[in-house]
């Protein structure tokens, strides 16, 4: 892709893909913090005028920038000979920076998992002089899931159970210690979906029972939740006489896919064809949402987008309603829809959106 400043005055890591789409390059994994090379990057193009990129040897990257920290986890758990869980306990301990406090929630989501009526997580940090531990590319739930679902293994071993229906029995109605209902959670659908495609049901009941000459073949399972961030997010929606519909916020598409999440999300709520929807990104003059990272900027962008796109379609209604010269005149705003770049009245009437 052509490496070009946006004007004269504006410089740095600036891409353009061929429909004018401005975007930053990727970059998985290394969206939340910033580090020495991004600033010495922004000053050098800015310097120099044109397009500047940083290459670090991997021992570099260990020493200038951060590490998942490491964690020692304690996992224990408590059941009934007919796999009912009566407690759960999930402690960890990890390092931290002693001039950088940092802690991932290793054992955050095992609180909401699985039901149990007696439940304990814990996490402590232990100060050590090591490279200062930040957000990776997997999630800092990741490593206290494999912990959690390793005892679940061996727990469903030791029982005789099944691990898929080990998980299933103690799947909670509600979530186990905040008592709240789940919005939506689908977690015994997906388990029995998977086994059904996979073929669970004729896997060795036995580990290192099934070989392939030298080697073991093993079957197994997983379950991976997340929680969810609902963070304050701006986004401005501008739709112009010529039936163009202007989508603008700062986020930065790094290669995640928001430029594409965010066209499809206006066009389906305003009724337009994709072609005539341009979203603009990456401008600090942009309303404001809260980035791109730990797997939030989609989902809080899109949902503002969405209020938004509702409220312009309000007040299209509000102002072809109260035309005389629209078809829409007078009309019920109710009964009005959006579909094909057009607002139509479901008995007929309508008008070029």
């Amino acid at each position: 892709m052509p490496h070009r400043p946006q004007s004269p005055k504006r410089y740095g890591l600036i891409h353009s893909d061929p429909r004018g789409y401005p975007f930053v390059g990727g970059g998985f994994g290394s969206k939340l913090g910033i580090h020495a090379e991004t600033i010495l990057a922004a000053l050098a193009a800015r310097e120099l005028k044109r397009p500047v990129k940083v290459a670090m040897t991997r021992q570099q990257i260990f020493r200038l920038l951060g590490i998942r920290p490491t964690s020692k986890q304690r996992v224990r758990l408590g059941a009934t000979r007919e796999g009912q869980l009566l407690a759960i306990a999930h402690e960890v301990n990890m390092y931290t920076s002693p001039r950088s406090e940092y802690a991932e929630q290793t054992a955050a989501t095992t609180r909401g998992l699985y039901a149990a009526p007696n439940r304990i997580t814990r996490h402590r940090l232990t100060p050590l002089d090591l490279p200062r531990g930040e957000d990776v590319r997997a999630p800092g739930e990741a490593p206290g899931l494999m912990a959690v679902e390793s005892a679940m293994d061996e727990l469903a071993h030791e029982l005789g159970m099944d691990p898929v229906e080990l998980r299933i029995k103690n799947e909670p109605k509600v979530h186990p210690e905040l008592g709240v209902p789940f919005s939506d959670r689908r977690l015994v659908e997906c388990m029995r979906e998977g086994a059904r495609r996979f073929g669970w049901d004729r896997r060795p009941k036995e580990p290192a029972t099934l070989r392939d000459g030298r080697w073991l073949i093993g079957y197994g399972m997983a379950v991976a939740i997340r929680m969810h961030f609902q963070i304050p997010t701006k986004v401005r929606v501008r739709m112009g006489a010529d039936g163009i519909a202007i989508v603008q916020s700062d986020m930065t598409d790094i290669g995640g896919g928001t430029l594409h999440d965010l066209t499809q999300v206006a066009a389906e709520e305003l009724g337009l064809p994709v072609d005539r929807v341009r979203v603009e990104l990456g401008r600090s003059d942009f309303p404001a949402s809260w980035g791109s990272g730990g797997s939030w900027g989609a989902s809080n962008s899109c949902t503002a987008l969405h209020l938004a796109c509702k409220a312009v379609r309000e007040k299209l209604l509000v102002s072809a309603r109260n035309d005389a010269r629209s078809p829409l005149h007078g009309q019920d705003s109710a009964a009005a829809v959006f579909s094909g770049g057009q607002r139509e009245h479901r008995r007929g009437f309508g008008d070029a959106g």
